[in-house]
């Protein structure tokens, strides 16, 4: 399975949130994406940032924090009613995931 990933600090697009573990206010606290890329890879699926594949790739998509209308990729993934976004708010105990409807937003 493929699943994409956007994460609101663009510094960890580019695949970097699966390759950069340490942040600017504390040492690895971006790891567990670290982590996650791993198992995901362990368990036989794909991971990659959204502006590392093209549009159709990614069978469910993740957004690290909200994204907002402005994002162009929140966007085009709405307009062609992905069934599978989902939110993923990472930082902070405990950690919450939220699935998203296109018709509901």
């Amino acid at each position: 399975m493929n699943f994409g990933f956007w994460n609101f600090y663009p510094f960890y697009n580019g695949n970097r949130m699966f390759t950069q573990g340490a942040s600017a206010i504390g040492d690895d606290l971006a790891y567990p994406t670290v982590l996650l890329g791993r198992r995901l890879h362990e368990l036989g699926h794909h991971a990659a940032t959204l502006d590392m594949q093209p549009p159709a790739w990614p069978d469910k998509v993740f957004f690290i924090d909200y994204p907002t209308k402005f994002n162009s990729r929140f966007r085009r993934l709405l307009r062609r009613r992905h069934p599978h976004i989902n939110l993923l708010a990472s930082h902070g105990p405990p950690l919450q995931l939220l699935r998203l409807h296109p018709r509901s937003i």
